[in-house]
C-alpha cells in the first residue's frame, strides 16, 4: 500500500494485486512543499534588502513546522507490512561497586556504633521529613525505561479503512508519526504491541502529541461530532474482552471530561478529553499510570497491558484533522 501525503485532488489507481488506492501528489494543503524553511530570528522574515514580511499564515503553516539549520525528512511508509523489532530499550547502567569487605568488631565498639546511627538516623528524620512527592519523584528515578519505536506502529486492519494517512517524519530532534486525514476517507488506527515481559511491569506510559490541525466543532461527548486531532488509546486484554482508554485531544470538548463510554461482551471502553484546544504546532508531553488508569475507569484485576493505539479523524464533521505522535515510552 502506497502511502503519501494527501492533497485536494487524488486519483485512484491499483498497485500490482492490491485494491485501488489514492496516488496523490506529496504536497501541502495550499500548493507549498512539504520541506520545512529556514526560519529566521523574530516574528518576520527579511529579503536581501533589510525588508521584513509577516510570517505565513493558513492551514499550510499550521501542518507544516519550520526548522533552523536543518530539514525533516519525510517517508512514504507502507504501514501494513511486518513489524521490524518493536522497541528498542535504553537499559539503565549500574554504577560498579566496589567489592564489601567486613571484619568483626568488638561487641561493646559495635554496640556504641549502633546506638550513634540510631541517633543520627532520628535527628534526620526530625529534621526533613519524606514528602509523597519525594517519594514518588525517587520511585520514578528508580524505574527503566523502554522505548517504543514509532516505525513499530502498524494499521489495525479490523478497525481501519484501506487508505492510509501517516506517514514518518525523520526529525533532528526526533522521529515521529504525522496523521493528516481528509475527508472522505476512512478512519485509520495505528497500533504497536507492549512485549510480554512489560504487559504486568509497567508503571508508567509517556507519550507526547502535537496537534496541528483541529477537526470543525469537534466534541467527543456530543453525538455526531466524536472527532479528534488526536487521539491515543491504552488498551488491555483480558480473555476475549479488550478494555480501551481512549485519551483524546479535543476541539471543544472540556478537558477533564469522561464520556462515550462502551460496555458490551467484548468491548469495554472510556473517552477521556486529556487535552483541548490550542495552541496547536506546540509537544505536549503525557504521563499516566496505567494500572491506576484502569482501576479508576473498570472494575476488577488489571488485566494484560497489551498495546498502544493512535487516529486523528475527522470523519463525523467531515473536516480536516492533523497531529504528530512521538516518545512512546515504558517505565517499569
Amino acid at each position: 500500500m502506497l502511502d503519501v501525503v494527501a492533497a485536494e485532488v487524488a486519483a485512484q489507481v491499483a498497485l500490482r494485486r492490491e485494491p485501488l488506492v489514492d496516488l496523490v501528489v506529496a504536497e501541502s494543503l495550499g500548493g507549498e512543499s512539504l520541506h520545512a524553511q529556514v526560519e529566521p530570528d523574530g516574528d518576520a522574515e527579511g529579503d536581501e534588502n533589510g525588508a521584513t514580511h509577516p510570517p505565513p499564515r493558513g492551514t499550510s503553516a499550521q501542518i507544516h513546522r519550520r526548522r533552523r539549520h536543518a530539514r525533516p525528512s519525510i517517508i512514504a511508509k507502507d504501514w501494513r507490512k511486518p513489524a521490524s523489532p518493536l522497541i528498542s530499550c535504553d537499559p539503565v547502567r549500574e554504577r560498579s561497586r566496589p567489592g564489601n569487605r567486613t571484619t568483626a568488631l568488638p561487641a561493646r565498639t559495635a554496640a556504641r556504633l549502633v546506638v550513634v546511627l540510631f541517633a543520627l538516623a532520628s535527628a534526620k528524620s526530625v529534621g526533613e521529613e519524606k514528602t509523597p512527592d519525594k517519594d514518588k519523584a525517587s520511585a520514578l528515578a528508580a524505574l527503566k525505561e523502554v522505548k517504543i519505536d514509532v516505525h513499530s506502529f502498524k494499521v489495525v486492519e479490523s478497525y481501519s479503512g484501506p487508505v492510509t494517512y501517516y506517514k514518518l517524519v525523520e526529525d533532528p530532534d526526533g522521529d515521529f508519526i504525522r496523521g493528516v486525514y481528509r475527508p472522505p476517507l476512512e478512519t485509520v488506527t495505528l497500533a504497536a504491541e507492549v512485549p510480554e515481559a512489560l504487559r504486568q511491569q509497567t508503571k508508567r506510559v509517556r507519550w507526547k502529541w502535537r496537534a496541528q490541525v483541529f477537526p470543525k466543532k469537534g466534541n467527543e461527548c456530543a453525538p455526531g461530532y466524536g472527532d479528534s486531532a488526536a487521539v491515543v488509546y491504552i488498551s488491555w486484554k483480558r480473555g476475549l474482552k479488550w478494555y480501551s482508554i481512549k485519551y483524546v485531544w479535543s476541539t471543544e470538548a472540556k478537558k477533564g471530561d469522561v464520556c462515550d463510554q462502551k460496555r458490551n461482551l467484548f468491548v469495554v471502553q472510556d473517552t477521556v478529553v486529556l487535552e483541548s484546544g490550542g495552541p496547536s504546532n506546540v509537544w505536549k508531553e503525557e504521563s499516566i499510570d496505567p494500572s491506576a488508569e484502569f482501576r479508576a475507569h473498570f472494575e476488577g484485576d488489571v488485566p494484560d497491558f497489551v498495546g498502544i493505539g493512535i487516529m486523528s479523524d475527522g470523519d463525523q464533521t467531515r473536516s480536516i484533522s492533523a497531529a504528530d505522535y512521538a516518545g512512546f515510552t515504558l517505565l517499569h
